[in-house]
């Protein structure tokens, strides 16, 4: 991590970058000779954000989708009540209100409400976000300064203004033009006339729409999700419970030194009540952390632009391989028999044996990584299953394995399978750990189901608040589809009086508003697979396994819409099917 000066572009580090990988090899034994040829140089901001900003704005346009959605529906609501008032505000524009006067007041009315609603969010807002902040990946960056500030209020204030403006206008338009000749004209009061009708229907099918979008997203992050869950890590993390060590280097200066700190731990450990077996690794699966140098296979020079290939490094003791339940597919794994002064060996994976030995017995072939020194060759005794140990939808990458005793280093996981609530041997392993050394860091104690629980938090998150998204859009949706059709037929209650008096039945009236219902729904659909189509290929990069197009899932969510739209529609559809004729006529 460097700050640099304002003179220094990113390719200028960059080779001042590789220049010093250079030298370093030049320097020092134990570099590849490609050491530094891959290196890359990127904005800070970059680095800690990643992948979350994808996901950050999927979520920012899901909240701008349902704000719109709600203000669709508000806007319905201001379109009703302005046709109702439209005698109020002819007799005003008759008493000399100009036209500008007029929308300035319904305008006002609109802002009124929107800050109203605002400041109602914002008292939500502040009573949830802690909760709320409780819920995010702590490896989110940002989460700490999640709150309720100056730029979330000033935000507010402007979403909230720019809304009431926005979706005010189109009322208070239709309620100030030409007011004295409609009210004149209209012999039923409060009749919308086709024009509001018009934008009646134009914003349902833009309601409809926005509400597939949302649910399109909200059920490709389910789909997603469960694909997800339900990949096999390689290894059985029921009952194993993970603490990181972390010994004072200058305690254990030596080699000799650390394995026998290491070697006391263990065994002191295996001695609590309740420890099945104990192991540890320098690098958990799914800890964030990675060692991937370059390997090197005996008798097999590169070839001429052949790149590097890179493994990933682990080191481990004996037991590691059983107390995670990963399988032995060919040879053995490490024993207390592997030391420093015997054989240096290596376990790999069944990814690396099938890459690098395909079609051959790996057993006994000898292979070397940039963090061992340039003469020491390690001979392969055993190959493992494969494990997935940076994320769960990542690719199985190639892994070496080398015993603790032969490589030793400072700090180190635990992993310890116990035989009932891991959690509940917490104290005791601790108390076994500060008896050896009481100056060790004991830190990250959590199960193992609780790591990869971890590793998934992201995902869960963005599939959880889609969900409550695309949940709330359909809400709103279907309140909006029977807003408008039981406004609609409450203008039309005459007009079909007078269908009725003359021989229309029931069933001719309800499947005639249904009819008007499924054609704005249908309207909505087409639109709103045409933006989904559009719009869930940003989160291609927030899926696994699941294409943003799936035909299954765009058809589900599709008949979905149509069952609310039709079921919206039927309600008022019915009560306009069990008008009486003369109370229609009645009140004409």
């Amino acid at each position: 991590v460097g700050h640099m000066s304002e003179a220094t572009t990113l390719d200028r580090a960059l080779m001042e970058l590789r220049r010093l990988s250079i030298e370093l090899r030049d320097m020092f034994d134990g570099y590849g000779e490609s050491f530094g040829n891959r290196a890359t140089v990127e904005p800070l901001r970059d680095a800690l954000v990643g992948d979350t900003k994808t996901a950050l704005m999927v979520l920012f346009g899901a909240v701008g989708f349902v704000l719109v959605i709600v203000c669709v529906n508000v806007a319905n609501l201001l379109l009703t009540r302005a046709a109702i008032r439209q005698k109020e505000m002819a007799v005003r524009t008759a008493l000399g209100a100009t036209r500008g006067r007029v929308v300035r007041q319904l305008l006002t009315e609109s802002l009124v409400l929107a800050l109203i609603g605002g400041g109602l969010g914002l008292l939500l807002a502040a009573w949830t976000t802690e909760l709320f902040a409780a819920s995010l990946p702590p490896d989110l960056p940002g989460v700490a300064q999640v709150g309720i500030g100056r730029e979330v209020l000033a935000f507010t204030l402007g979403i909230s203004v720019l809304a009431g403006m926005l979706f005010g206008l189109a009322p208070a338009t239709q309620s100030a033009g030409d007011v004295v000749q409609r009210a004149l004209q209209d012999r039923q009061p409060g009749s919308a006339g086709r024009r509001a009708r018009g934008i009646f229907s134009v914003l349902m099918v833009s309601e409809v729409a926005m509400t597939l979008v949302l649910m399109m997203g909200a059920a490709l992050m389910i789909q997603s999700f469960r694909h997800l869950s339900r990949v096999d890590p390689g290894f059985e993390a029921e009952g194993v419970l993970t603490l990181r060590l972390s010994p004072v280097q200058a305690r254990y200066p030596r080699g000799q030194d650390r394995r026998e700190y290491w070697d006391r731990v263990l065994r002191d450990v295996a001695l609590i009540p309740g420890v099945d077996s104990v192991a540890a690794i320098h690098l958990l699966p799914f800890s964030g952390s990675n060692w991937a140098p370059e390997l090197s296979v005996q008798d097999r020079p590169l070839q001429v632009d052949q790149a590097v290939p890179q493994v990933d490094w682990r080191i481990v003791t004996p037991r590691y391989f059983s107390i995670m339940r990963i399988p032995v597919l060919n040879g053995r794994t490490f024993t207390d028999r592997d030391r420093a002064t015997t054989e240096s060996v290596a376990v790999v994976s069944n990814t690396f044996a099938r890459r690098h030995f395909p079609g051959e017995d790996p057993l006994g072939r000898r292979v070397r990584t940039t963090m061992e020194s340039s003469d020491r060759w390690v001979t392969i005794v055993g190959v493992v299953g494969d494990t997935r140990d940076q994320s769960m939808d990542a690719d199985l990458r190639p892994q070496i394995y080398r015993p603790h005793a032969q490589y030793s280093i400072w700090s180190m996981a635990l992993v310890v399978r116990t035989q009932g609530d891991p959690l509940l041997l917490t104290g005791p392993i601790r108390d076994a750990v500060w008896a050896v050394d009481p100056e060790v860091p004991v830190s990250w104690v959590q199960t193992m189901d609780e790591v990869i629980r971890d590793s998934l938090a992201q995902p869960r998150l963005l599939a959880e608040l889609l969900v409550a998204f695309g949940a709330l859009a359909l809400v709103l949706g279907a309140m909006g589809v029977y807003g408008v059709m039981s406004y609609g037929v409450s203008q039309r209650s005459t007009e079909l009086g007078v269908r009725m008096a003359f021989g229309a039945g029931r069933g001719a009236i309800l499947r005639q508003i249904l009819t008007e219902a499924f054609r704005l729904v249908l309207a909505g659909l087409v639109v709103g697979v045409a933006g989904a189509l559009a719009l869930t290929r940003l989160l291609t990069s927030q899926l696994y396994q699941v294409e943003p197009t799936d035909p299954m899932i765009l058809g589900s969510v599709v008949l979905v819409l149509c069952a609310v739209g039709l079921v919206a529609g039927y309600l008022p559809g019915r009560r306009a099917s069990r008008l009486h004729p003369a109370e229609a006529l009645r009140a004409e």
